[in-house]
């Protein structure tokens, strides 16, 4: 049974044909979108290559921080500062801590061991912060005009507190028969200045340590009223004396102590 076919059919027994599917406005901006893609596609792995080498780079540093210097952003500690007392707390024997020249040979305070030495720290009645306290054990040697050394004393477990390190010099008072020489370990206080005495006799050339005597009493030191000076008044040692906290007298207050020197006794006699 033959059957009419359109002619159309006919035409596909030729085979397959290019169809137009797009339009070539519609074409070429497709082209154009899936060239854009491809470039994107083409720069991606270099920008992930520049990422990857930069985060490497950073996990390299931080490592080489690590093992050569603790946590590397944990705030960096500040250094410490070395005290005084541990820079010269060796400070040798032998250092001359105190000294007195009169006509007859000189007097000195040597340190006998290594002395500890540290800054005070903070101002008080016994001076400034960052005035010097030095502690150890003196020989008190006495050197005379013909070259002669004795050790005529020793002060034991001694402190000094004084503005620097310099040896400190004693006060030298002329008595009729001998010089008399006071050393002040502390050259402030708020109450009273402790003192030593020393004499050089003019007749024998001797030197030795004097005692303070009062009434049946003797002592190894005395004091005087600070911000006042001892002095010599009709051949007796004179020192200003305190009453009370703050050094104030009562009204009935003797403020002066007068001292006879006696070279038999190696003394100063309070009168």
């Amino acid at each position: 049974m033959n059957e009419h076919k359109p002619g159309w059919y006919e035409r596909a027994k030729n085979g397959p044909f290019e169809a137009v599917l797009l339009l070539p406005e519609l074409k070429r901006r497709v082209h154009k979108r899936l060239k854009e893609r491809e470039g994107q596609s083409m720069r991606r792995p270099k920008r992930r290559r520049r990422w990857t080498a930069a985060i490497a780079g950073v996990l390299l540093i931080i490592a080489f921080l690590w093992m050569g210097g603790g946590d590397p952003f944990s705030p960096k500690p500040k250094p410490e500062t070395v005290p005084l007392a541990t820079e010269a707390a060796n400070r040798q024997a032998g250092t001359v801590r105190a000294q007195g020249t009169g006509p007859k040979g000189k007097l000195l305070v040597v340190a006998e061991g290594s002395e500890a030495v540290q800054r005070l720290g903070a101002p008080s009645c016994f001076g400034m912060e960052s005035d010097q306290k030095i502690s150890g054990r003196y020989d008190v040697i006495y050197t005379a005009a013909d070259g002669s050394v004795t050790k005529i004393g020793v002060l034991e477990d001694r402190t000094f507190i004084q503005p620097n390190s310099e040896p400190v010099e004693m006060l030298r008072l002329p008595l009729q028969d001998a010089d008399v020489f006071l050393l002040a370990p502390q050259y402030r206080d708020c109450h009273a200045i402790e003192i030593y005495a020393f004499a050089m006799d003019r007749g024998t050339g001797e030197a030795f340590p004097l005692s303070f005597k009062e009434k049946e009493a003797s002592f190894a030191t005395s004091y005087y009223k600070p911000l006042s000076q001892p002095a010599v008044r009709n051949n007796r040692l004179v020192l200003q004396s305190t009453e009370g906290p703050g050094g104030e007298g009562s009204p009935d207050f003797d403020g002066e102590r007068e001292y006879r020197l006696d070279l038999q006794e190696k003394a100063l006699i309070l009168e």
